[in-house]
């Protein structure tokens, strides 16, 4: 009885190698599964997305992110021109959005205006038209974020942005997709801080348009509902908020300060 237990386990030793052999064969396999062209997106991506990097030790000059680059954002143009109206495409558009919401900016004020319309459309198209959960997300936080102004204007659309995402703010808080989740990496962004961040930046909003109320409405409710989030910021924006509805202004503080 004994012995023939030991020729089952001896069997059974070969057996279970090769099932373990299979298990890492199928794990390699899963893991390298990306199409030829998502590796060739990666590859573009590489430098486009590479942090700045910090010369602290040494007399070399301080390295911007890599989207400061013409070179690594055109990269990402090429890609987009190569495989146009493709899911990879969709999102390395809303890569080169965001690289180039500083690094692209026209000293001409109305040509900076016409180029920011034509990004947020893009984004727009790209949030309707794409199959994928996280480039959807990527491109309507993206076009927020470029629809945020702070200077007085007609900000119709960024507060229906900003309310679309907020009324589907679980879906964006549960998103798992790799590239959704570089985004918000790259952006220095927690899937946690998206609501509070859209929140700060409404009520913002609001005060440029001159809406002081409903700013320290907005204000005040993100306080509510989130205490512990960014209080300085919170706090401060309250606070002008107050000052500016009784009546201050910059020109009444510099008044105010020659008086005395």
């Amino acid at each position: 009885m004994c012995g023939s237990n030991v020729n089952w386990k001896m069997k059974a030793v070969p057996i279970l190698i090769l099932v373990c052999g299979l298990v890492i064969l199928a794990c390699w396999i899963m893991a390298d599964s990306r199409t030829p062209r998502q590796k060739e997106l990666a590859a573009v991506l590489k430098p486009l997305l590479k942090p700045a990097s910090e010369s602290f030790w040494s007399e070399d000059e301080d390295q911007g992110p890599g989207w400061c680059d013409p070179a690594n954002r055109q990269a990402v143009r090429g890609f987009i021109a190569k495989y146009p109206e493709t899911e990879e495409a969709y999102q390395a558009e809303v890569w080169l959005a965001m690289a180039g919401a500083y690094s692209e900016r026209n000293p001409v004020r109305s040509a900076e205006k016409r180029r920011e319309e034509q990004v947020v459309e893009r984004l727009k198209v790209i949030s309707h038209t794409t199959t994928q959960t996280g480039t959807q997300k990527m491109a309507e936080l993206e076009r927020a974020f470029r629809l945020f102004q702070d200077e007085p204007g007609d900000h119709a659309e960024f507060y229906r942005q900003v309310d679309d995402i907020l009324g589907r703010i679980q879906d964006f808080k549960s998103e798992r997709d790799g590239a959704f989740q570089r985004y918000l990496k790259v952006v220095e962004l927690r899937a946690g801080d998206i609501e509070p961040t859209l929140r700060l930046l409404a009520a913002h909003e609001k005060g440029y348009d001159d809406h002081l109320d409903q700013a320290l409405e907005l204000a005040k409710e993100l306080k509510h509902a989130f205490p512990n989030w960014e209080p300085q910021s919170v706090n401060s924006l309250i606070e002008m908020d107050e000052l500016y509805l009784r009546g201050w202004t910059p020109e009444n503080s510099v008044r105010a300060l020659s008086k005395n």
